[in-house]
């Protein structure tokens, strides 16, 4: 007998969109059976069960639409599960379920095999892919003869704007796909302070006590965002030792309140020590949404998000400063900068590590090196350099800093040639040719500054690295080269930003664990303006930071 799909949904509409879609995938081989309740389906599996090799069940939310609870909603749907479990364990489910949370249900798909449940709506178009895909491993098209075995990932998102207003939610993805979305909103009062001492981090640093203010920074930080009602119950479930490595953090962040060292977040009530770190545990961003205007004319996906980037091949220009020692003038104000004696090694290792994946993975496509060491214009060579194809990545190795203007604004820049004071170049001069660019990597001091972010966002560049503070110089070496390892070639990090710059965190912490700069970069990405909330940062205003010190990235 054919191979058979079994679809059941009370809606007659639905129950006909349903069959389309796996008939798309499955052909005319795979009979389709069509039901409006679960009992009729029940009884025609008694008879053809062993020929049945997916159950794809509408699990409405009955209630809230006057329907019976015994045809197609969630207490049907659980009672199905449990009997087709036990009678059918071969019998692959595919349960598509509404918003509305049912922890019941969740559990009992979490805790059997061959079962998956999904968010079902015109928000979530993902339950389309989980359906196409099951449908494939049903007519035998599938890599495996079962619904693949997927481990839960939870994505907690926490959207603050308006200084103390936002959104959470959680998303669960694997065998049990759901999302919860709630208001958050903080204590104003204890927010300011923690504004106020985020700011401060960077005298800390300089001052050589930035261990005992970064804990106390990230202790308070963790009780604000989650001692809130469900989310604190959420929180701690979703933080659970045997799924914190499954926990990825997701902040947008409104500009007056960028400066938070989220990514240095800690558990509460724990003993001091690397458990203790979010930073090192779970892979964390930051995500901007484009205005409308920006959205409508389209611009590129984050790195290896897309199919086009993760087929490759991937060309990247790899920019080095003139790593010799001088100043930059601007406006009659004059910023000093230390030799790089590490920038020129860390091109050559991140171009090895490009080779190496080049050689034994593929995807890789060109590897140009851009030093402007003696370069007579090095404006010029890097503009030129940057037209002459389409470079997916692109890194930066050398100073940067933020220019007080007039009107309380600030302006960030990039130091090509320190000698002399030869070349220093706007920033904002920089993103307007790197629409190309899916990746763009500043490997230089407080160039994770929103003012940096805030042009990056607007100029809609997908992806972005840079460091919140000062950097030491053989670190951020260290940092760069093992963030590109773990990127083309690590088992688990490979082609994610976020992953791969866990790795790094966690290396150049067991290397330097004295030392801050595990904690000073942070990764901001585009988002789905459709799921989150539409924010773009935007750089600092007048008075937000009492002083400002030069920046240098240190020998």
């Amino acid at each position: 007998m054919s191979a058979t799909v079994f679809i059941v949904h009370e809606d007659a509409t639905m129950r006909e969109h349903l069959r389309q879609v796996v008939r798309a995938q499955v052909g005319s081989d795979v009979v389709l059976d069509l039901f409006a309740a679960f009992d009729p389906m029940r009884v025609a599996l008694e008879g053809k069960g062993s020929v049945v090799r997916l159950v794809v069940a509408g699990a409405s939310a009955p209630a809230a639409e006057g329907r019976r609870p015994d045809v197609t909603g969630h207490t049907a749907a659980k009672s199905f599960v449990l009997h087709a479990r036990e009678r059918w364990p071969e019998l692959d489910l595919l349960l598509l379920w509404t918003e509305e949370e049912d922890d019941e249900l969740r559990r009992i798909a979490e805790q059997h095999e061959r079962t998956r449940l999904v968010v079902f709506g015109p928000r979530h178009p993902s339950w389309k892919q989980s359906l196409r895909d099951c449908a494939k491993v049903a007519a035998g098209a599938g890599a495996s003869p079962a619904l693949p075995a997927q481990r839960t990932q939870t994505i907690l998102n926490i959207h603050l704007w308006h200084g103390i207003y936002g959104q959470w939610s959680l998303e669960r993805r694997g065998r049990v796909e759901a999302v919860q979305r709630r208001p958050l909103k903080l204590d104003p009062v204890k927010l300011s302070d923690l504004s106020f001492r985020s700011r401060e981090l960077s005298r800390a640093l300089e001052n050589g006590d930035w261990g005992p203010h970064l804990r106390g920074v990230a202790h308070d930080l963790e009780g604000l965002l989650f001692d809130n009602g469900r989310l604190k119950r959420t929180y701690q479930e979703a933080t659970r030792d045997e799924q914190r490595r499954q926990l990825r953090l997701i902040f947008g962040l409104g500009h007056e309140l960028h400066c938070l060292p989220v990514e240095v977040l800690k558990r509460r009530s724990e003993a001091l020590g690397e458990e203790q770190w979010h930073g090192l545990n779970s892979p964390m961003l930051r995500q901007y949404n484009a205005e409308p205007e920006q959205s409508a004319g389209g611009g590129r996906e984050p790195l290896f998000r897309d199919a086009y980037s993760r087929r490759g091949p991937i060309n990247s220009l790899i920019v080095v400063a003139d790593p010799e020692e001088g100043y930059s003038l601007i406006e009659e104000k004059e910023y000093g900068w230390p030799g790089l004696p590490h920038i020129e090694e860390e091109a050559r290792d991140i171009a090895s590590a490009l080779e190496h994946a080049k050689e034994h993975q593929g995807g890789v496509g060109r590897i140009d090196v851009l030093r402007l060491a003696g370069a007579a214009d090095a404006q010029k060579d890097l503009m030129e350099r940057l037209a002459e194809r389409e470079w997916h990545i692109v890194h930066f190795a050398g100073h940067s800093f933020v220019h007080p203007g007039a009107a309380g604004s600030f302006e960030p820049h990039i130091v090509l040639r320190a000698r002399g004071g030869m070349c220093t170049l706007k920033f904002a001069a920089l993103t307007r040719v790197l629409s190309p660019v899916r990746f763009l990597f500043l490997s230089s001091c407080q160039s994770a500054d929103a003012d940096f972010l805030a042009l990056a966002a607007r100029e809609l560049i997908p992806a972005v690295i840079g460091y919140r503070w000062n950097v030491n110089d053989e670190h951020a070496r260290w940092m760069a080269v093992e963030f590109y390892r773990a990127l083309f070639g690590g088992a688990d990090t490979r082609h994610s930003l976020a992953r791969a710059l866990l790795h790094a965190r966690r290396t150049i912490f067991e290397l330097h664990p004295e030392a801050p700069t595990w904690a000073s970069p942070l990764l901001l990405v585009r988002g789905d303006s459709a799921v989150t909330p539409r924010q773009v940062p935007r750089g600092r205003g007048a008075g937000a930071v009492a002083s400002r010190r030069p920046p240098v990235r240190t020998s």
